[in-house]
């Protein structure tokens, strides 16, 4: 039991200290109102941030708008079952300061005969941004300290610069491509105190790079129903480690290889007041390559499929309040000790008003989750979070 403690306390400090992102392809949405929907938006993509969830959905939209989000995180947790070994405590804060999440700005125009609706956006697709700490107290006796404190931050993320096109078809069908380039920056730095003396010290910086090409596709089938499909292209994230502790290691250019994505999505809209929303999303991680030939698979990285539902209700006449709420699983890519995938459950809820030309959103996360870490002591050894987001963002519609 005291080797796997020590492992234990060497696998948290790797996890959270020093961990490049470089294989974290799990979901960041974009956008206040999906958010509140609990990004059951595929389906639906009536606003400008189709961009992101279908590009076909840009159809929609009839004047030229444009649009900022931003979100911020805090999260808590507890590694519980230690006493036995001499751990009094192990707290995990984190938390990120408002992050840049969405910008766009849409132009519908016609070409042809046909009515296309043309943007660009700048979105954060894989956000890296945490500050965390672990505070790990002792009993003074089975460890040579009282507390050890670890601390990591890590800001950055991917970014895309991305521009897109939706087109009618006809009155039921329209089609949509986003071209995702990808640029970014992984920055981090951590540290390890131990009874308030510094131990030790950490940083590294990583650059990326790559191409996502997104096809989506629209059909109203009536008033009422809509279905939605959005494929993301097989792609290659290519990263460089420019910096390791202030030293530029001189690794050159990787690249990593991963598999067709794809989400599924559908809008019922009963009465005017009144849109349910549900998604599937596939994101096949396990299938991703490394240089050397290897896949995730071969690491026992599970997939990170995830099933979304959402509703929105329109309340007032005049001033129009839409009250939003929503769920969704998030798998985190890591299995517990019986090789079970973790999945967070995540309740949504959203809310919004419109003051002339400008539409405010606002929308908050609420998700937890419980980890296995060992069960062959007397007591299971457990992780225990729980997380919280929040979204702003603001539509300006600048046509008649």
């Amino acid at each position: 039991m005291r080797a796997f403690l020590l492992f234990l306390i060497i696998l948290f400090a790797a996890g959270t200290a020093g961990a490049q992102e470089i294989f974290n392809f799990r979901l960041n949405g974009n956008g206040a109102r999906s958010a509140g929907l609990g990004y059951a938006f595929t389906g639906v993509a009536d606003d400008a941030s189709a961009i992101s969830w279908n590009p076909a959905g840009l159809v929609q939209l009839y004047q030229m708008e444009a649009s900022v989000v931003g979100r911020m995180s805090a999260a808590s947790g507890t590694v519980d079952g230690l006493r036995d070994v001499g751990i009094t405590n192990w707290d995990v804060e984190a938390q990120s300061n408002f992050q840049f999440n969405f910008a766009s700005f849409v132009v519908p125009f016609s070409l042809g005969g046909l009515d296309i609706v043309g943007g660009v956006a700048f979105r954060r697709m894989f956000d890296f941004s945490q500050e965390l700490t672990q505070t790990i107290k002792t009993d003074g006796f089975s460890f040579n300290y009282l507390e050890q404190v670890r601390y990591s931050n890590v800001e950055g993320g991917i970014n895309a610069i991305a521009p897109s096109l939706g087109i009618k078809i006809n009155d039921m069908f329209s089609v949509g491509v986003t071209a995702n380039i990808l640029t970014g920056a992984e920055d981090g730095d951590s540290s390890v105190e131990i009874d308030g003396l510094l131990d030790s010290e950490n940083s590294y910086s990583i650059d990326y790079s790559g191409l996502i090409i997104d096809i989506g596709v629209l059909a109203r089938l009536s008033e009422m129903i809509s279905v939605g499909a959005t494929v993301s292209l097989p792609h290659d994230r290519k990263y460089t480690i420019v910096d390791i502790d202030g030293t530029n290691p001189g690794l050159g250019e990787s690249t990593i290889s991963a598999p067709m994505f794809y989400r599924v999505g559908v809008g019922f809209r009963p009465t005017d007041n009144l849109l349910i929303a549900a998604d599937y999303n596939s994101r096949p991680i396990s299938q991703i390559k490394l240089e050397s030939g290897a896949t995730l698979a071969d690491f026992d990285v599970p997939d990170v499929n995830s099933f979304h539902v959402g509703l929105e209700y329109l309340l007032g006449t005049e001033t129009i309040i839409p009250i939003r709420l929503g769920y969704y699983t998030n798998p985190l890519g890591i299995k517990d000790v019986d090789k079970n995938e973790v999945v967070a459950g995540v309740i949504t809820a959203g809310t919004g008003i419109a003051l002339g030309n400008v539409i405010l959103d606002a929308s908050i996360e609420l998700s937890g989750y419980q980890q296995t870490l060992d069960n062959t002591g007397p007591n299971d050894i457990t992780f225990t979070e729980g997380d919280v987001f929040i979204t702003l963002g603001a539509v300006i519609h600048l046509g008649e």
